[in-house]
């Protein structure tokens, strides 16, 4: 006894490649968006990393030598500008200084605000 069956083996293979093609299309559709997210990601992360880098700086820093300022960051290819921005705060019994310092990329800006005191100690 033999199994009768025609055709169909062809239709079925031609089916299952034009689904494979087809997911494939989608899937390779995505990566440029992928990847362009991925780029936004890693440039606002790089960003944080060196205006906090910079605020930590500040900190160490005597309380005198902070001042206003601005320098260029290159990082894989791709520019920062990293701004520090002085406000004194007279208003205080404390000598309080206001900062902000911001990172500016090609896909954005990332800023941090912060205040440093000037503490004297008596001996």
């Amino acid at each position: 006894m033999r199994c009768k069956r025609s055709g169909g083996l062809l239709a079925e293979v031609l089916l299952a490649l034009g689904l494979l093609v087809m997911t494939l299309v989608v899937v390779a559709a995505v990566f440029p968006f992928s990847h362009k997210a991925d780029r936004k990601a890693w440039q606002k992360m790089t960003a944080q990393r060196l205006v906090l880098s910079q605020v930590e700086a500040i900190r160490g820093a005597p309380f005198e030598s902070v001042v206003d300022s601005s320098r260029s960051v290159k990082v894989d290819n791709t520019d920062y500008l990293i701004r520090v921005k002085v406000t004194p705060e007279s208003a205080t019994p404390v000598k309080v200084k206001s900062i902000r310092c911001e990172a500016v990329f090609p896909s954005g800006r990332w800023s941090l605000e912060t205040r440093v005191a000037r503490i004297q100690r008596r001996l």
